[in-house]
């Protein structure tokens, strides 16, 4: 607004009306009613804002032990399972190296 603006001295001279004799009674009540709306689902929230303080070093050494627990309960791995046509283990005695360097599979009989 500008210091020209017609409607600047209107405004000054204008004075609020005063305000119903019921208006406090019908604040009071609808903010008694939302106080009352709201405060139902906090005590909800109360549970779900619960603190609990652990110190530091308790809360580290409680996940060690579980990391521990975890590491020393877990499942043994299956067992490898061979095919049995094929011999998988050898002796290293007598071991002499292909002449060309090339792998040969032998069937599962041991051979001397």
């Amino acid at each position: 607004m500008t210091e020209d603006d017609p409607l600047r001295p209107l405004l000054r001279e204008w004075q609020a009306p005063e305000p119903g004799a019921d208006m406090d009674e019908r604040i009071r009540s609808r903010w008694q009613a939302a106080r009352a709306d709201r405060d139902k689902p906090a005590q909800m929230r109360h549970w779900w804002r619960a603190r609990v303080s652990i110190p530091v070093p308790v809360l580290a050494a409680a996940i060690l032990i579980i990391l521990a627990l975890l590491v020393e309960l877990r499942p043994a791995p299956p067992p490898v399972t061979s095919n049995p046509g094929y011999l998988t283990r050898l002796g290293a005695a007598g071991f002499q190296p292909l002449p060309d360097g090339a792998a040969r599979l032998l069937p599962g009989e041991v051979h001397q």
